[in-house]
């Protein structure tokens, strides 16, 4: 059973590290067998730049709404990775709802967070998805709630200004007493950690008082876990309660 713990500098002692490959060609197949039980989650990393073979089919699961945000997208890099981001999203999903990628329907609460409304499906599914640069990241539960983040690592990020508005005191002064070559990094694993925590609670970061919410991240009943991605990238999920079983598939 994982339980809810995290230091005094705010980083989780869970670490999600273990992969099980599944393959894109056969993703639906290979997913049909994968139960997703009440007491379990189910985590998926893809890098979306493999799956561009694959794009026609994607833009085809779409709705209207998610075509018209990758419209909107400057640039086509970024419309690709949108397109691909999402179609993976509805793919892996459908393998738990029972229904086709493209009737997957979601709705959203009012910061944005989607969930799934199927009469007649398999249950309720949870689920959260982030992504950046190329990396995808998608977190499913049947029954508690779930946020995820995700953020490609960026050698000079400005970390300052944006700690020093949404971090605690202790947090700032932690990053500032650790060296040069991993303030940076650690800036991003404790940032993926609020970020994944305020998804599970479907906040956003305007309209709620920040400082309330990260010291209640101290003490509230969640599980935070970093998720390991190498050095290019920093990730965290954040559960409601606990979970017996957490697995994670890597989509090659």
């Amino acid at each position: 059973m994982f339980i809810y713990q995290k230091t005094s500098s705010g980083f989780p002692l869970q670490k999600l590290h273990e992969w099980t490959d599944l393959s894109l060609i056969n993703l639906e197949q290979e997913l049909s067998g994968k139960l997703l039980r009440n007491e379990e989650i189910h985590i998926f990393q893809v890098d979306v730049a493999v799956s561009s073979s694959f794009m026609s089919e994607f833009l085809e699961m779409l709705s209207s709404k998610e075509l018209a945000k990758a419209n909107a997208l400057k640039f086509k890099e970024d419309r690709d990775r949108y397109v691909a981001a999402h179609g993976l999203v509805r793919v892996i999903l459908s393998a738990y709802t029972g229904e086709k990628p493209q009737d997957v329907c979601f709705e959203y609460i009012s910061y944005g967070k989607p969930y799934i409304t199927y009469p007649g499906s398999k249950g309720t599914v949870q689920f959260n998805m982030s992504h950046s640069g190329n990396l995808m990241l998608l977190i499913v539960s049947r029954q508690v709630e779930v946020g995820i983040d995700v953020e490609q690592v960026v050698g000079q990020y400005p970390w300052t200004d944006i700690a020093e508005q949404y971090f605690l005191i202790d947090e700032v002064a932690y990053l500032k007493a650790i060296s040069d070559d991993g303030r940076v990094e650690n800036f991003f694993k404790l940032w993926t950690c609020k970020e994944a925590y305020l998804k599970a609670r479907g906040l956003g970061l305007s309209g709620v008082c920040m400082t309330g919410i990260m010291e209640e991240m101290y003490h509230c009943p969640y599980m935070i876990a970093e998720i390991v991605l190498g050095t290019e990238y920093c990730g965290a999920i954040a559960v409601v309660g606990q979970v017996q079983q957490v697995r994670c598939f890597c989509v090659i």
